[in-house]
C-alpha cells in the first residue's frame, strides 16, 4: 500500500529530474542520499515485522543500491 506509492512517486520524481540532470545535480544528491539512508531504515522496520526475508533484503537493498548508483553518477555530470 504505502510503500507502493512511495516508490511510483519516487519514480516519477527521478523521471522528472532525469530530463535535466546538470540543472537539478544537487537534488539528485539529495535523492541518492535519502536512498541510502532508507536501506538500513527499511531493514531495521522490516525486521521487527512478520515479513518473509525475500521481502526485507528486497526493500532494503533496492533502497540502498539506488541511493548508490545515484551518488556514483552524479559526479559524471559537469555543471554548466
Amino acid at each position: 500500500g504505502n510503500a507502493g506509492y512511495a516508490y511510483v512517486a519516487l519514480a516519477a520524481l527521478f523521471w522528472a529530474i532525469s530530463r535535466d540532470l546538470l540543472r537539478y545535480q544537487p537534488l539528485v544528491r539529495v535523492c541518492g542520499w535519502i536512498m541510502v539512508i532508507a536501506g538500513p531504515a527499511y531493514l531495521s522496520i522490516d525486521l521487527q515485522c512478520p515479513l518473509p526475508l525475500w521481502w526485507v533484503l528486497m526493500d532494503s537493498l533496492s533502497c540502498l543500491l539506488i541511493g548508490l548508483t545515484l551518488l556514483w553518477a552524479c559526479p559524471k555530470a559537469t555543471p554548466r
